[in-house]
């Protein structure tokens, strides 16, 4: 009976990890498909969990945002991206119109924090904002990279301007990205402006030059290795996602660390664009990423999809307004139909199609209790006379 019994459990045990195992694969996956780029991270043999330091090029460094996955057990984990010594030019950021927006976050390489650009309420179409920077030295760059957060999409159009020899220069004119990154010609400036128009909500991460100036002596990324596993670097995000990594260990002052390489980096092949709505919509070409809408209509053609599209401006948008062509921030609903009082014709409760039936019923009960009290008077038994 007891074997019988085992073989049960392991049939049963092993059905669950087909089950499971896709899944948590898969949720991992999710995380691994959003970066371009990947290398293999080689660790010495090991024969207790130790700190291992790999050093890593200037430019994945500069990035900010990478991933350590264990490829053994399927999970990120935590790390921490170091340079020793690094020769940066600060830089001050401002923008017009815009002054009530703090924009550090553009240039702060903290992929935690953020910075939204939201549409204006006094247009229907396009916005437009102009972000300048100005360096305390010149830089010297040919690109200009865009971070993304999660469920953001790139800007319609990207202009940028430099002040070359007192007078500023155009040196990117309107072009509508489709990656992360703008390149153009090199040069070197102290000011810059960078004007995006967008139909969507922007949110980036990082909104700043590649500084070909700074020098980096010495990269390295560490984290804590187990005996026995495999880790692989993905870098070079489209979208920055958030990752579960677990509690993080003590990596800073760690002692007894030991050094490791880093394979050549390759094109991961489980990148896919983003499709933050899952809608089969790339959000590069969706006009609403982050409410899904397979059709992409857009009945009066401002590039914002109608369901992600707020008609009558009350803040809400189509799919979730209960009157998309009547302003009701409260969306109230007395009867609970889906649509809104404010322009609902006609209720739905036979008491708000029929108000007089409300005094009728008033009136019933009343004459009910007036019966019962006089049925109950009648009832009453008389009182003995006394002896």
């Amino acid at each position: 009976m007891k074997k019988l019994k085992d073989k049960y459990l392991y049939y049963v045990g092993a059905l669950v990890l087909l089950v499971v195992a896709p899944l948590v694969t898969f949720a991992s996956s999710d995380i691994r498909a959003s970066f371009r780029s990947v290398a293999n991270l080689n660790v010495p043999n090991l024969q207790v969990p130790t700190v291992v330091e790999i050093p890593v090029p200037a430019y994945i460094e500069t990035e900010r945002h990478i991933g350590i996955y264990n490829s053994t057990e399927n999970i990120f984990i935590p790390y921490e991206l170091r340079r020793s010594v690094s020769r940066a030019v600060p830089v001050h950021v401002s923008s017009y119109g815009m002054s009530d927006i703090q924009l550090d976050g553009l240039v702060d390489y903290d992929s935690d924090t953020s910075v939204d650009f939201l549409l204006s309420d006094a247009t229907l179409n396009e916005s437009i904002v102009t972000v300048m920077y100005s360096f305390d030295a010149p830089i010297t760059s040919d690109t200009l990279r865009m971070s993304l957060s999660q469920y953001a999409v790139l800007p319609k159009n990207v202009s940028v301007r430099a002040l070359v020899d007192g007078v500023m220069q155009r040196v990117v004119a309107n072009i509508s990205p489709n990656t992360n990154t703008v390149t153009f010609p090199e040069l070197t400036a102290k000011q810059w402006e960078v004007t995006l128009e967008y139909e969507q909500p922007l949110r980036f991460t990082e909104l700043s030059f590649v500084n070909k100036n700074v020098v980096v002596d010495a990269s390295a990324v560490r984290f804590l290795a187990h005996p026995d596993r495999q880790y692989q670097l993905f870098h070079n995000p489209e979208v920055i996602i958030a990752q579960e990594v677990g509690e993080r260990p003590n990596l800073l002052s760690a002692t007894d660390i030991i050094s490791g390489t880093l394979s050549e980096d390759r094109v991961n092949i489980q990148y896919t664009p983003a499709d933050s709505d899952g809608d089969t919509i790339i959000d590069t070409k969706d006009n609403c990423p982050r409410v899904a809408n397979t059709d992409q209509v857009d009945l009066n053609g401002n590039s914002r999809g109608d369901a992600c599209d707020d008609f009558d401006r009350d803040g809400i948008i189509n799919q979730q307004d209960n009157c998309v062509d009547a302003p009701n921030r409260d969306q109230a609903d007395i009867d609970r139909d889906g649509i809104g009082d404010t322009c609902d014709g006609e209720e739905s409760r036979v008491t708000e199609k029929y108000p007089w039936m409300v005094w009728v019923a008033i009136i019933f009960a009343a004459l009910i209790f007036v019966g019962l009290f006089i049925v109950a008077l009648r009832h009453q038994e008389p009182e003995e006379p006394a002896a």
